[in-house]
């Protein structure tokens, strides 16, 4: 896939960042928004360049039974913004900043919920 194929489909699909995966579907590389605006700065012909050719080869990921910690830890360690979850070379998914703020988010409200619940619990017992 040529790099201008690969920013057509990612704006297409709505999203920052593309794995790129071999020809028995392995994860390979990843190309992601900062990516592309640095291969904009240089020049960089992207009907003439091949995703593989610029691509992140040294991908950081994480696998499926990890902590969201563990993950967060990792992106925030590297710098990155999106995490892709792997067993072995087969991909699962990818964790973006925007999922983990949703999963803090998530449990902020949850926490807020059992807190809220509880004191009320306090409250009823006092008022009996």
């Amino acid at each position: 896939m040529t790099m201008a194929e690969l920013v057509r489909t990612a704006c297409e699909k709505g999203v920052g960042a593309l794995m790129v995966t071999d020809e028995a579907g392995n994860l390979a590389g990843i190309v992601t928004e900062r990516d592309v605006m640095r291969l904009c700065n240089k020049g960089v012909d992207f009907k003439n360049v091949k995703a593989r050719e610029v691509m992140i080869k040294h991908i950081v990921t994480v696998s499926p039974e990890e902590e969201i910690n563990a993950a967060m830890d990792l992106m925030i360690k590297h710098k990155i913004r999106h995490l892709p979850v792997v067993t072995g070379n087969e991909l699962h998914g990818l964790i973006t900043v925007r999922d983990l703020l949703y999963a803090m988010r998530k449990a902020d409200q949850d926490e807020i919920k059992c807190l809220v619940e509880y004191l009320q619990s306090n409250v009823e017992l006092l008022n009996e």
